[in-house]
């Protein structure tokens, strides 16, 4: 009996992962609802992948950088990280990101980026490649983000 037992744990780590293809998630923690998913890439990219759990171990900490220079809330510094999740077979990497929101508690907004694949080595041996692919994505956003919210401000004036 205990060679079945251990057996089932064997095949319990060994587990399919719960998707087959590689896919993007944006996500942001909401005041109102918490962590919440704001888009999949593809749609329907996740398929049986629990989005709900992952999104919440994504943003359950803050990740945002301490900036010692005096630009550090005009434009914070985005963070990264290498994070697993072994019970769904995912290796993800997340880049996160602080826009501004004249509407949002503090008047920032953390969003993240999430590629999530269920090929172990995907991430660390391309890691460089999607930390410039993302900055760059995130720079654009940054960009137009802080366009808005100085316009949101002025109308506040």
């Amino acid at each position: 009996m205990n060679k079945t037992k251990a057996s089932n744990k064997a095949t319990k780590i060994k587990e399919a992962p719960s998707f087959s293809s590689d896919f993007i998630i944006v996500a942001e923690f909401c005041e109102q609802r918490g962590p919440v998913s704001l888009m999949v890439i593809p749609e329907n990219g996740e398929s049986k992948f629990d989005l709900s759990r992952f999104v919440l171990r994504v943003l359950a900490s803050d990740h945002t950088r301490r900036s010692q220079s005096n630009t550090g809330w005009i434009n914070p510094e985005d963070s990264q990280v290498y994070l697993t999740d072994t019970k769904q077979g995912a290796h993800a990497y997340v880049h996160y990101i602080t826009l501004h929101d004249i509407h949002a508690r503090g008047y920032v907004r953390p969003i993240c980026f999430c590629y999530v694949t269920n090929e172990p080595d995907k991430i660390m041996n391309n890691f460089e490649a999607f930390l410039n692919a993302f900055t760059q994505i995130s720079q654009l956003i940054k960009y137009g983000n802080n366009c808005r919210f100085v316009r949101d401000v002025q109308k506040q004036l």
